[in-house]
């Protein structure tokens, strides 16, 4: 009973952008719930209570070392993740089973049903696509700027459309400062990549063990590199390419390890200050931030394993607040720039 209740206790918090992007709002939730659980299942144990010293261990280890970085709920998600696969699954209450199948939904990426799995890659063609003139509004529209169109894979994510020839002469002046601030953009953003991706192939602390995609996941797990380094090896060393399977997964795990600087605290500042020359009249850039989102739709997500936990855990690229930029152009135009979003398996990183 007191496990069941435990995950009533829970079943407020449900899976939503603020409750994802705002941590604080859930600590109190978590924090009242493991502490009466604590409470409840002090003393002897019946015979059967197999998850509850499980759980116990959990909580006492999450109230001690509480991280705002995430928040207690991301942490706890994180750490009960091996029930996920618990043969005593018929065993489990109503509250225990719903918060549970949440759980399975997140770590397996959050998809929406009715979307094929080869959509996953790549935005919608009536998103990043315009379908009227640019000079005329009229439809349909066959004719592109090359100067300022940007493509990933055949996919176009920023173009400026005209219905013929003519209209594309005709509109070439008024469009002139967009393209060329456009495609100042698409340098300093390949530049960017450029920098995270040496740096990160450079230096590194991956040291894999074993990668597999299952369940709808893909499982990394590794060595401790600490343990490596008391055995007289480098903590840092070139990434290991060709070590996670297949090209695919070498490009999650490498943008998965350079994420945790894109963020407010992270270097990604002091490089776009740099880069985009901010405060400087002649700047290209009117304005940028860094917006959190709510990750979806992710085709096998990461769910790594191995020395980041004190228990057997998983740590989730899902679960953990996802950052992109949002750029304004002198022009007026607005960007967003998904630098990391490779760690999903996204191929575009730069759009309207």
């Amino acid at each position: 009973m007191a496990v069941e209740q435990l995950f009533f206790d829970l079943g407020n918090t449900s899976d939503g952008s603020d409750i994802n992007l705002h941590p604080e709002l859930s600590h109190p939730i978590y924090t009242r719930a493991l502490e009466k659980f604590l409470a409840q299942t002090e003393g002897p144990l019946r015979e059967g209570d197999r998850a509850i010293p499980y759980l116990r261990e959990v909580a006492q280890g999450l109230l001690g070392r509480y991280c705002t970085e995430y928040g207690l709920r991301i942490a706890f998600m994180e750490s009960i993740a091996s029930l996920l696969w618990d043969p005593d699954q018929q065993l489990w209450g109503v509250s225990q089973r719903s918060y549970m199948s949440m759980c399975r939904w997140i770590f397996r990426g959050r998809k929406v049903g009715g979307i094929p799995p080869q959509d996953y890659d790549h935005l919608s063609h009536t998103l990043t696509v315009p379908t009227k003139c640019a000079n005329c509004a009229r439809s349909p529209a066959y004719f592109a700027c090359t100067s300022c169109t940007l493509r990933h894979d055949s996919h176009i994510t920023i173009c400026t459309m005209y219905c013929n020839e003519l209209c594309l002469v005709l509109h070439r002046s008024t469009h002139q400062s967009t393209c060329v601030q456009r495609v100042r953009l698409m340098r300093s953003v390949a530049i960017l990549k450029a920098i995270f991706t040496i740096v990160s192939k450079e230096l590194s602390i991956f040291s894999p063990a074993k990668c597999q995609e299952t369940d709808g996941m893909t499982f990394l797990s590794q060595d401790d590199p600490f343990l490596d380094c008391l055995r007289g090896n480098f903590l840092l060393h070139k990434f290991p390419r060709e070590s996670f399977g297949t090209k695919r997964h070498d490009t999650m795990v490498l943008h998965s390890q350079y994420s945790s600087h894109i963020r407010p605290d992270g270097i990604i500042r002091s490089l776009l200050d740099w880069l985009w020359e901010r405060g400087d009249s002649r700047s290209f850039i009117k304005s940028y931030d860094l917006v959190p989102v709510l990750v979806k739709n992710v085709d096998c997500p990461l769910a790594m394993e191995g020395w980041f936990f004190y228990m057997d855990g998983l740590k989730s690229n899902v679960l953990r607040p996802h950052w992109v930029l949002r750029v304004r152009l002198q022009c007026g135009e607005e960007f967003a720039v998904d630098l990391a979003g490779g760690q999903f398996g996204w191929a575009e990183y730069l759009m309207h």
